[in-house]
């Protein structure tokens, strides 16, 4: 994980693709590369080749691409196991959004995330700086920003709500506590 936040201080999509690779035939081997799913297929973009530092050309995304990354440092081998723990990856990372969003519009200090579940893609570090961090980021309030935060917020509460099922963020009402307020 070290190494992969190492990365991200100084991106460059050559770099990122090309340890992604590494970690997915470490951890999967080169079997990983026939997944046709997202995120795995965005391996086989046309335009992702780390040698030539291009991105990709697809519908993929560099964060696709360290999705895939993380999934496979996990070292599964049965594609529903993977596609489980890239589902976790997702809802615990925008558990950690939402809490850090909803705090900031609540304007009250914030419980990092890993204080109210067990995390295993958010560390207790980074859990603890978000909301630092996106204070600074959006520095005083204003109504704009209130609204758009407020938007991010109902949208990573309800963004997947079209499949129906129920998602990690679901089982913390106070994490978009926020919004219940505004609809009184």
């Amino acid at each position: 994980m070290r190494e992969l936040i190492d990365l991200l201080e100084n991106p460059d999509i050559g770099e990122l693709i090309e340890w992604s690779r590494d970690n997915c035939v470490q951890g999967m081997g080169e079997s990983v590369f026939d997944w046709k799913g997202r995120p795995f297929n965005c391996f086989g973009c046309l335009g992702a080749r780390p040698e030539e530092g291009n991105a990709p050309t697809c519908m993929c995304c560099s964060v696709m691409i360290m999705d895939a990354a993380l999934v496979c440092q996990r070292g599964l081998k049965d594609l529903d196991a993977v596609l489980q723990e890239l589902k976790r990856f997702r809802e615990e990372h925008a558990l950690a959004h939402a809490s850090a969003i909803n705090f900031w519009l609540e304007g009250s200090p914030s419980t990092p995330v890993t204080s109210m579940t067990e995390t295993r893609y958010v560390p207790e570090e980074y859990a603890t700086s978000m909301p630092v961090r996106l204070g600074n980021y959006l520095g005083e309030r204003d109504e704009v920003k209130t609204w758009l935060a407020g938007c991010l917020l109902k949208t990573l509460k309800s963004n997947q709500r079209w499949h129906e099922r129920t998602e990690l963020i679901d089982g913390f009402p106070e994490i978009t506590s926020w919004l219940r307020s505004i609809a009184r």
